[in-house]
């Protein structure tokens, strides 16, 4: 892509979609990235809104749903592409500045220069997260809070009953509690914490 060829593109909708890799299809883009981040988004400029805003309010995004938006929200159809190899071309075409990725971020909106930058963070730091550490508790057993808290009212009531002190069976089952709840309960609780751990500091 010559960058002098820019300014027929520039301001051009469906040629700045043609260069960043989207489709113009409005219905299938949607499919798409319904079918790609599980529904959590229903539309492009959604998806692109919320990863760029992230810091101000936590999305259950998959590990895909942050590459597509590092990848301008390509139309991925499951053709000749996949995602990843699609991702991996642009981490290199970045890596190289090369006349298209120049291009790319010339047509590219402040909203979605955002929500790339933040992919760019996050994707490496979920990429290293293993199965199980992307679950918090509430997803690995969505039913434990409730036995826990049962278990404490029947001791309770035992407890009140008899009109003594909490014994060491009850205390354990109190701290069990307490500790769960300092833990990740969801996966949205997960990226919260790789967020505080990749972005950086706000000013003072």
């Amino acid at each position: 892509m010559a960058l002098e060829s820019l300014s027929e593109i520039t301001g051009n909708g469906y040629l700045e979609s043609a260069l960043l890799g989207r489709t113009t299809h409005y219905h299938d883009e949607c499919i798409m990235i319904r079918r790609i981040t599980n529904r959590v988004a229903e539309s492009s400029s959604t998806l692109i809104h919320r990863i760029a805003e992230f810091d101000q309010h936590i999305d259950p995004f998959c590990l895909d749903a942050w590459k597509l938006v590092y990848c301008d929200v390509c139309y991925v159809d499951g053709g000749s592409a996949t995602l990843q190899e699609i991702y991996e071309a642009r981490l290199r075409e970045e890596e190289l500045q090369t006349p298209t990725e120049r291009a790319r971020e010339l047509v590219r909106d402040s909203d979605l220069k955002r929500a790339r930058r933040n992919a760019k963070w996050m994707i490496p730091a979920i990429e290293g997260l293993s199965e199980d550490d992307k679950k918090g508790w509430q997803d690995k057993d969505p039913d434990r809070m409730n036995r826990l808290c049962e278990q404490l009212r029947l001791l309770l009531a035992k407890r009140l009953d008899q009109e003594r002190d909490f014994n060491e069976i009850e205390r354990r089952k109190i701290e069990e509690i307490q500790e769960l709840l300092l833990k990740p309960r969801n996966c949205q609780d997960i990226l919260e914490g790789v967020w505080k751990q990749v972005s950086p500091a706000p000013p003072p």
